[in-house]
């Protein structure tokens, strides 16, 4: 009996041993690898229609918008346009027309060029309940494959494919339809022609979208971005902002939000935060002019106008108004004379804006004590700025106070001992002679005229005379070398130019960097010729009054 309970007790001893191999198999199984890393970046191309297919191109465009507006809700995912460029992870595909309906059928190219692409695709049919299903697979499908993460991130709206065929289908369920609804509400708020009435009852019809909107889809970020164009319509620009922050928490990707947060930042004069976004829009749609257009009025405010200067000639993004040529070129007597002379409108507005620039009220010290100058200046003092230390620099030195006036700049970079570009704007040039003047009543006249050379040689070896020609002259002036200085202030007249308030403190006749030759003939003359060329300009201007 003995003998025959051996071999059971072994046999009962290798079925428990393979019952915890297979366990510790079931229990320990890798799990699938994820064909897709998550990754900053996720290039898309545009749908394309399949072989053999036929879809109308608005419809294409409506499928294109509702798959976008699902990439850019994906968290950690900055969706960039494929430009052929062998860039990877790609996303693309194509719509093929059903019997009932249609279906999208993605391709996701992964990072490592070893992994097997993944498919992915979605059938929409009349059924309403059915496309909730397949749309919420398809969530889960999309969100697992390239963020790496199981729980589904995007909203799931219901949409009828009718939606899709034709834009006059209300259906408040659907992202589409709504959207559909808040173009052509900004488009009837766009008509210069549209009553009071008819405004007011736009602008309700707006805020009711959006309110519905955000209460049904919280979680995404058109209904923050409707209700921010609401409180923009009306004038309530930071309860605009406070939405437009919201809906770029929740979408950093769409074109749309970048734009309009660009615009709000731009209005609260905080020119960093806009040119990080533009440049942002910049980098997803490269052939937007008027991004670039932005970009470079964003330099000017942070006081890079060298750089911006390039950007609209390389560009050649065009200039359309006087303020805009004024604002990157600054003011010249032949460009006003060819604009009053012209045929373009001019309105009473425009000729208060001319005359306001070429009149000597313009300058702050020319009507104000220089101590409220300086005041109103050290007031204005910001850290994004770095011109207005410099601005507030120029003024003490003129109220006669170089001490206050070195403690506000002396950090700054100036010019490198090897003769480089200022590392914090280049606009700081057209002060670098007034530093140069407080070093020199501070006693450090060495140190001012190393300074100034250094500066003179700069400019002629960077080819930069057209942008600093005045600060040109006074280094000169400030160096002694009066005939340079003078014959630099004769070419800068014989071009058109006119002083305004813009990068010059006071009026030319007061300047404190040019006190060596104010008093010459030569310099006396080239007063009269501006003086002259003011006269002339209000001449014309008034003689625009009159016939207006």
């Amino acid at each position: 009996i003995k003998k025959s309970i051996l071999p059971w007790r072994w046999i009962l001893l290798g079925l428990c041993l393979v019952s915890i191999i297979i366990f510790s198999y079931l229990s320990f199984k890798p799990t699938k690898k994820i064909v897709f890393q998550a990754s900053d970046d996720l290039y898309v191309s545009k749908l394309s229609v399949a072989d053999g297919h036929s879809i109308d191109d608005k419809t294409q465009e409506r499928v294109q918008w509702w798959l976008n507006q699902k990439l850019e809700h994906l968290p950690a995912i900055k969706v960039m346009p494929y430009l052929d460029n062998n860039a990877v992870p790609q996303l693309g595909g194509n719509i093929e027309k059903t019997a009932n309906g249609f279906k999208v059928n993605l391709t996701l190219l992964p990072t490592l060029k070893s992994a097997k692409p993944e498919k992915i695709d979605l059938s929409l049919s009349e059924s309403l309940s059915q496309n909730l299903f397949q749309n919420t697979v398809f969530n889960k499908s999309l969100t697992q494959q390239i963020t790496g993460t199981k729980a589904p991130t995007l909203v799931n709206d219901q949409c009828s494919t009718e939606v899709f065929y034709n834009a006059s289908v209300n259906m408040p369920t659907c992202l589409l339809s709504l959207s559909t609804q808040y173009q052509l509400l900004l488009v009837k708020l766009a008509n210069v022609s549209l009553s009071d009435n008819d405004e007011t009852l736009a602008l309700t019809e707006l805020e009711t979208l959006a309110n519905q909107t955000i209460s049904n889809y919280p979680k995404h970020s058109m209904g923050y971005e409707m209700l921010a164009s609401f409180y923009n319509n009306v004038g309530s620009f930071e309860l605009a902002h406070e939405q437009l922050v919201r809906a770029a928490e929740l979408n950093q990707n769409a074109i749309s939000i970048l734009k309009a947060l660009s615009e709000s930042y731009r209005r609260q004069k905080n020119y960093n935060h806009s040119l990080a976004l533009v440049n942002a829009i910049i980098e997803r749609e490269s052939q937007l002019a008027y991004a670039f257009y932005w970009k470079a009025h964003d330099l000017v405010a942070l006081g890079f106008l060298d750089n911006a200067q390039q950007l609209i000639e390389e560009h050649a993004i065009p200039l359309s108004s006087l303020e805009d040529r004024v604002y990157f070129f600054g003011v010249n007597y032949n460009q006003l004379q060819d604009f009053l002379n012209s045929s373009q409108d001019k309105s009473p507005k425009s000729l208060y804006y001319i005359e306001k620039l070429i009149s000597d009220e313009a300058y702050c010290a020319w009507k104000e004590p220089i101590e409220d100058c300086v005041e109103k200046a050290s007031n204005e003092l910001n850290s994004e700025h770095q011109i207005s230390q410099w601005r507030a620099s120029a003024l003490y030195l003129k109220a006669g106070k170089p001490e206050q006036a070195y403690k506000l700049v002396r950090d700054a970079p100036w010019l490198s001992q090897q003769g480089g570009r200022l590392s914090e704007g280049a606009d700081g040039l057209f002060y670098l002679p007034s530093y140069a003047n407080v070093l020199m009543q501070l006693g450090q006249e060495k140190q001012a005229n190393d300074l100034l050379k250094r500066f003179i040689v700069f400019v002629k070896s960077s080819g930069q005379h057209r942008i600093y020609a005045l600060p040109l002259a006074e280094a000169y002036a400030l160096l002694g070398q009066h005939q340079n200085a003078l014959k630099q202030m004769a070419q800068l007249l014989a071009s058109g130019w006119l002083p305004t308030a813009k990068y010059q403190m006071w009026p030319l006749k007061e300047n404190p960097n040019l006190s060596t030759i104010s008093g010459q003939w030569q310099f006396l003359n080239l007063l009269e010729l501006i003086e002259n060329r003011r006269a002339l300009i209000q001449l014309r201007i008034d003689d625009l009054k009159k016939a207006q």
